[in-house]
């Protein structure tokens, strides 16, 4: 079956069998919300700065928060994206693992 490797192994590991990106995508994940964060704080403190006039600084107040959401929706998309396509590897692997152990050949369809 899968044997679990430690990060540094699956980071080090030439034949890519054990995968680095689904153990780091949680970090990646905050990483993009804490800087999404920043961005939306320094982009109201530097349009309520430089704002001419009340209109201008609504437009700060509503369109920053509303294009950090988009942002974030589409970097979590993109990650869910990455982890189901390793998801789907993974499963694959452990298909073939079964199919070898009732000796199968892989190519051929299972009987039944």
């Amino acid at each position: 079956m899968h044997r679990e490797t430690s990060f540094l192994g699956a980071l080090f590991d030439f034949s890519f069998r054990s995968f680095v990106t689904l153990r780091i995508v949680r970090f990646l994940y905050a990483v993009a919300v804490v800087l999404l964060a920043v961005g939306v704080i320094a982009a109201l403190v530097g349009g309520m700065a430089t704002g001419r006039n009340a209109l201008e600084m609504a437009g700060f107040l509503l369109f920053a928060p509303i294009g950090a959401f988009l942002y974030l929706l589409i970097i979590r998309v993109s990650l869910e994206l990455m982890v189901v396509i390793f998801r789907i590897g993974e499963t694959q692997g452990q298909i073939l693992e079964a199919l070898r152990g009732r000796g199968i050949p892989p190519g051929s369809s299972p009987p039944g």
